[in-house]
């Protein structure tokens, strides 16, 4: 399967949703229209983003949705047009965190990091209670209640093998005495 990279170097396995493919990705959803929506199949195509304004190779993707980039003039989409971003708006949008930079996928390391130290705690917490989820090695995973229902049958198991092997040897020796007196 080969990876597509949409507009403002977005990947689109990982940034755009194939559920909602109507929906840009966050980063650059301000590089497209009303009159030329974000599409998940073609999110590629020159056409796709920043069109009148320098098209896909115009999109840069930052925080704030991205903006397209066109002759140094910076434009982002407002409902179905482009409007150029000028002095102060342009100063604000630098000081409130976007950037241009390339994505390098953070996010999610740091979202699988978080996810990974949310179950690692849930673990711990059930072993402190008495509750291994993980199973451990050569011991079935059975509840208390199955663990001593299997001991009472094992027991009783026990009980009834003594008792034949102590009957019968009774029986022996008593057909052992019975035989010599007959003798």
């Amino acid at each position: 399967m080969v990876n597509i990279t949409c507009c403002g170097n977005q990947d689109r396995a990982t940034k755009a949703s194939e559920t909602h493919p109507d929906s840009p990705p966050n980063k650059t959803k301000r590089c497209y229209s009303e009159q030329n929506p974000f599409n998940w199949d073609t999110c590629d195509d020159y056409n796709s983003a920043c069109k009148g304004h320098g098209g896909c190779d115009a999109c840069k993707a930052d925080d704030l949705g991205g903006y397209c980039e066109k002759d140094e003039k910076v434009y982002v989409s407002i409902g179905s047009s482009f409007r150029e971003l000028k002095g102060s708006e342009l100063i604000n949008r630098i000081k409130t965190g976007g950037s241009d930079s390339i994505d390098t996928d953070i996010d999610i390391r740091r979202a699988v990091g978080d996810h990974d130290r949310k179950i690692t705690n849930k673990i711990r917490e059930m072993q402190i209670m008495g509750r291994n989820p993980l199973p451990i090695p050569g011991r079935t995973s059975q509840t208390p209640s199955h663990d001593f229902v299997s001991d009472i049958m094992t027991y009783i198991g026990l009980g009834f093998g003594f008792f034949f092997m102590l009957f019968g040897g009774l029986i022996y020796i008593f057909e052992s005495n019975l035989l010599k007196k007959i003798r």
